[in-house]
């Protein structure tokens, strides 16, 4: 409407208007009328926990035959990668890299900017369920430990990266290192770094693990959540609810568990115990074998 009759318009909103049944007629009139230029869908989480964003250019004029740019920047709908999931992925990484924690914002003890004089004169521990992990990326550079730490404190207050939106480095500021394999945690201190020993467990990977996965089975370093195989009798059940299902699925169902049912009968057969034959002396007229 504001746009003249070759302009475009630029909009982020939440995208209930690409689903929604009663934005039917809009979406028609968008493809009939209009042209979608560019479009960016990157789910949830841009700007914390929300109902998600798009972000889209609209020409006024509709142009035949136009092919737009779409990009879907996420793999499962609703997704937000919680904290844990974001500290598992720090802690696997293969090369060097850091993690910043910073005092989450309900802050109850008030121990924001504080240095660690004050919280010892106060009884307050550094406590990692005071924190929340903000932001991760790889370490790059050169020096020792304390060398980088400043870096860090020096880049996250005057060259601060584009994708960081969170206050500058700070006093309370929770510095991970990973280096050589090898974590270490360093409280921003009123002067310098002092390290924290405790910070993050000591076995984080499978604490991390513990706490997400469906399968205690699978406790083994990786978080093996994930859609899992539908049964036949989920399925059926599926059916007669009046939900639709996917012939596929249901003859990959039947074939997994028929497959199944082979490998249990095989298994009973080899855990038998094994019945010795009679042996018999051969007669004494038997031809030898040569």
């Amino acid at each position: 409407q504001f746009c003249t009759s070759n302009g475009f318009m630029a909009m982020i909103n939440i995208p209930v208007w690409m689903f929604l049944s009663s934005y039917e007629k809009l979406r028609q009139k968008l493809l009939l009328q209009n042209t979608i230029s560019s479009m960016v869908h990157p789910g949830r989480g841009i700007f914390g926990s929300d109902f998600g964003t798009t972000a889209f250019v609209i020409g006024k004029t509709y142009i035949s035959g136009y092919a737009g740019s779409y990009r879907r920047l996420f793999e499962k709908q609703g997704e937000v990668e919680s904290i844990e999931e974001r500290e598992q992925a720090f802690l696997s990484h293969e090369g060097d890299c850091f993690a910043i924690y910073q005092v989450s914002r309900e802050d109850p003890q008030n121990v924001r900017f504080m240095n660690l004089d004050w919280l010892k004169s106060h009884d307050i521990p550094v406590d990692r369920g005071n924190y929340d992990l903000i932001y991760t990326a790889p370490l790059g550079g050169s020096g020792t430990k304390m060398e980088q730490l400043e870096k860090l404190y020096e880049q996250f207050n005057l060259q601060k990266p584009v994708d960081f939106h969170s206050p500058s480095m700070s006093v309370s500021d929770i510095v991970a290192v990973k280096r050589d394999g090898m974590v270490s945690c360093h409280y921003c201190d009123s002067v310098g770094f002092t390290e924290i020993p405790g910070f993050l467990p000591d076995n984080p990977l499978k604490n991390a693990e513990m706490s997400m996965e469906d399968d205690y089975g699978m406790i083994d370093g990786i978080i093996n959540n994930g859609p899992k195989e539908p049964t036949v009798a989920q399925l059926e059940q599926q059916a007669r609810s009046g939900q639709p299902i996917s012939l596929m699925d249901l003859a990959a169902a039947v074939h997994r568990e028929d497959g199944d049912k082979r490998k249990s009968v095989v298994e009973q057969l080899h855990q038998q115990p094994k019945q010795e034959s009679k042996k018999t002396a051969p007669k004494k007229s038997a031809e030898r074998e040569l």
